[in-house]
């Protein structure tokens, strides 16, 4: 029985880099062959997604730098930074000029010239996107289940991943929506439709990169682990026959694959202190073996008062 293959952060990245390319470059011919003010919204969406993109596969590798004394816990959040930053441009920038650009259409509507090379272009959007959409889904739905999938999207911090399959749900439903308003502009004849499919992309555009912003801004304050990692670390040390009770825990997000654990655990009075010193390496090793991820912890032992 084959495995299936682990898809990776920079593989889901780069897929929708490709992607993105290869809707620009056909959305830009769209606009030369027919004129559609849609086409136009469509090329500034790619353009930004490639930026996006870009800024993503940067952070990606600037996460990777090895910790120094500077950054003592590595260069991890540096991904949220450009995350936030790519939503940003999405939201203020692509989206505004789409709803601009469509709104100034309906106004002073114009025929388009080669309707049915717009609709492909549209299809073939839809068919790409999806495409790339369906990997980020497979690399944050991992081993949990459909049903979980929403709480598992929330809790994940594998923000490059998160803002790569927003940016494709985006294009997706964008191209969606403009393909409507040229269906809807083929069999009644009305101009404005194609103003409309140009408002209903940037609508679109703003939505999705509301979460991007939302997402990342979380994660640059500061959020815990998920409740999943942080029972799996609470479960990790109560495994010790020697630990009484855990007094408190608090756990930082300071990567994508990176957290900072802060414990406070109360143990049994007969331990001296070779022993408190092997037990406290033997948790460390636990937790690390349970969470399956980079963890800097600090333990702290504490009186029952």
């Amino acid at each position: 029985m084959k495995k299936s293959k682990i898809i990776s952060i920079d593989r889901v990245v780069l897929t929708s880099f490709i992607v993105d390319l290869s809707d620009v470059l056909i959305s830009l011919l769209g606009v030369v062959l027919t004129g559609s003010v849609t086409m136009i919204s469509q090329t500034l969406e790619g353009f930004s997604d490639i930026l996006s993109s870009g800024l993503l596969l940067f952070g990606n590798k600037r996460s990777k730098l090895p910790s120094d004394e500077i950054h003592p816990y590595g260069y991890g959040r540096e991904t949220f930074f450009w995350a936030l930053m790519s939503g940003l441009i999405t939201f203020s920038v692509t989206a505004t000029i789409s709803i601009y650009l469509g709104y100034q259409r309906f106004l002073h509507p114009e025929a388009i010239k080669n309707l049915s090379f717009a609709m492909f272009a549209l299809i073939f959007s839809i068919f790409s996107n999806g495409y790339s959409c369906f990997i980020s889904y497979k690399k944050l739905a991992d081993k949990h289940k459909a049903s979980t999938m929403l709480q598992t999207f929330l809790n994940s911090p594998l923000i490059e991943v998160k803002t790569s399959f927003i940016l494709d749900l985006m294009g997706t439903v964008a191209a969606i929506f403009g393909l409507l308003a040229m269906v809807i502009y083929k069999y009644t004849s009305d101009l404005r439709f194609d103003g409309v499919g140009a408002m209903l992309t940037g609508l679109a555009l703003a939505f999705f990169a509301y979460f991007i912003l939302v997402g990342a801004k979380d994660l640059l304050i500061g959020r815990s682990a998920s409740k999943a990692v942080i029972q799996k670390i609470m479960d990790a040390v109560m495994s010790f026959e020697q630990v009484t009770t855990i007094m408190d825990i608090r756990t930082l997000v300071i990567g994508t694959r990176k957290i900072l654990i802060n414990l406070e655990i109360n143990v049994i009075d007969d331990l001296n202190t070779p022993e408190l010193e092997k037990l406290i390496d033997r948790i460390e090793e636990e937790i690390n073996k349970s969470v399956e991820i980079t963890s800097f912890i600090q333990i702290e032992l504490e009186t029952e008062k």
